[in-house]
């Protein structure tokens, strides 16, 4: 990842960010509409239906509400990114509810909420 002063946590920057979010979506085309506005990470809200467990081997996505935090300091606020990415539970003992607030990760080329079967 490039190195310079618009770096953000993990080294990933908003040209990182966008280019992330073209290959999420496979069109080539960012959804972002205000660069200007990316934090250092996507919070997801999932759909009202939730986000299945996995099953066996196979793992359902499901198109999830992007959101960022603006502003900057001690108080920010969780604004509506304006765009939909598909996110998969690779958990195989619960589904995850509707509408709770996630910060899924990068696995192999797919976003995954972060979630551990103990």
């Amino acid at each position: 990842m490039a190195a310079g002063k618009d770096d953000h946590v993990y080294g990933f920057n908003k040209q990182d960010a966008e280019a992330l979010l073209q290959g999420i979506g496979g069109s080539g085309k960012s959804p972002i509409q205000n660069g200007s506005q990316i934090a250092n990470g996507f919070i997801i809200k999932t759909p009202s239906g939730g986000i299945p467990k996995k099953v066996g081997a196979t793992v359902t996505f499901v198109e999830c509400d992007c959101y960022y935090l603006a502003g900057t300091g001690s108080t920010r606020t969780v604004t509506a990114a304006g765009f939909k990415v598909p996110v998969g539970n690779f958990s195989s003992t619960d589904d995850i509810a509707a509408n709770k607030e996630i910060l899924p990760t990068m696995h192999g080329g797919a976003l995954l909420a972060n979630y551990e079967d103990c």
